[in-house]
């Protein structure tokens, strides 16, 4: 009878033993789906320059016999047609891929069909969709400018990006409602109002200024990507981009699992801000001096790294790099889709012109562009795109 006993509980360890061993597996495998890779570069690219031989296509510097008052967003589809997006007057130009109007729409107002803000702007589903903060919606166009609806989104949606026309990723450049300037960055369903978050962080609070006068409350904010700290955030190829740009660190999320992650870095040494610098960006801004001796007073001594982040179709990664003292061109470092530092670049236009926005779309690099006499051109180009993978093999 004892040995039976025995028996049995040897058995019994057996299965425990197997059943735990099972068990560690599965969370051991569970961890491992999470676990961050990290590729740490050294400030010198594996491959070294990179030239994209930009051939130009055309230019053009009026619209209808009409000029560009400002060039914002720039997009395109898949047939090269331009979408672009002058904010100052509330328009946006539908060009074709030579260069010839089709059409324009957009109107400043709260009708339907109107815009109390138009900055940002996005293709999602064969749509156009435009957040506007100040009416607390996103309006939808057809890509030949037919209004189709707008949609009420919560006054605490910082909309960055658009996934497609029902999510769209929220962050904030600012963060007034915690003391402590604690934000996070968020999936938000517009169908459901469900939210999914992605990160967390902590916004720049030095930019900002509160003066009470009574019973009134005055805020004061000021941020430049070149100086202020700002949580950078790109999405292409259905992946999420994203990264404080003070600190040369990307994190890459694929937005179908975002459960893993790929965190890559760059060793690189920071570049102080000159003399003068900080007086140039609030010199033209009408606040009290003394706001503006407080702001300034908060600003860093140091540039940030880098200003926007996108992937192209070989899903190559590249990174704007802060350089506000040259802006007749713009640098760029390019990183495998697996983190790899594997060249420097930049775009260069003539000396005396200042690049005012740029889109990447396949081989095409379409650039908005200040003349040295304040005029306004739409450029496009035929560029050399790295292959996929290069840095991997």
């Amino acid at each position: 009878m004892y040995k039976k006993r025995t028996s049995e509980s040897d058995s019994f360890k057996k299965k425990s033993s197997c059943l735990y061993v099972f068990v560690v597996l599965i969370l051991s495998l569970s961890l491992l789906a999470q676990v961050q890779i990290t590729e740490i570069n050294e400030d010198k690219p594996l491959k070294g320059e990179w030239d994209f031989r930009m051939v130009k296509l055309w230019e053009i510097e009026e619209i209808s016999g009409d000029v560009f008052a400002r060039i914002g967003r720039i997009l395109s589809d898949d047939q090269e047609t331009l979408y672009v997006v002058d904010p100052k007057r509330y328009k946006v130009f539908i060009i074709d891929k030579d260069g010839k109007l089709i059409s324009a729409f957009g109107k400043k107002g709260e009708g339907p069909g109107e815009m109390r803000q138009i900055g940002r702007c996005y293709l999602v589903d064969d749509q156009l969709a435009f957040p506007d903060r100040r009416a607390n919606r996103i309006h939808y166009f057809s890509k030949q400018g037919t209004y189709l609806k707008s949609v009420i989104i919560p006054d605490d949606l910082s909309p960055r990006v658009m996934i497609d026309k029902h999510r769209l990723i929220s962050v904030p450049w600012i963060n007034w409602r915690d003391p402590k300037g604690k934000a996070t960055g968020f999936i938000y369903n517009l169908k459901d109002k469900s939210k999914k978050q992605l990160f967390e962080f902590s916004t720049f609070k030095k930019g900002m200024v509160r003066k009470t006068s009574g019973s009134s409350s005055f805020s004061f904010s000021f941020s430049s990507s070149d100086i202020t700290p700002i949580m950078v955030l790109g999405y292409s190829n259905n992946k999420i981009y994203y990264g404080i740009n003070n600190v040369y660190e990307i994190t890459v999320k694929d937005i179908r699992d975002l459960e893993k992650a790929l965190v890559f870095s760059l060793e690189r040494k920071k570049t102080k801000v000159p003399a003068g610098y900080k007086d140039e960006l609030l010199e033209h801004i009408d606040w009290p001096e003394n706001i503006k001796k407080e702001i300034k007073r908060g600003f860093p001594d140091y540039f940030t790294y880098f200003e926007s982040i996108f992937s192209d179709d070989h899903e190559n990664i590249y990174v704007y790099v802060t350089d506000p003292l040259k802006e007749n061109r713009r640098k760029l470092d390019i990183f495998s889709p697996g983190g790899k530092y594997i060249y420097r670049a930049e775009i260069v236009v003539e000396e005396g012109e200042e690049i005012r926005g740029t889109h990447w779309k396949k081989d095409k690099l379409y650039m908005g562009i200040e003349t040295e006499e304040g005029e306004l051109k739409l450029v496009k180009y035929r560029i050399r795109l790295p292959e996929k993978g290069e840095g991997e093999r």
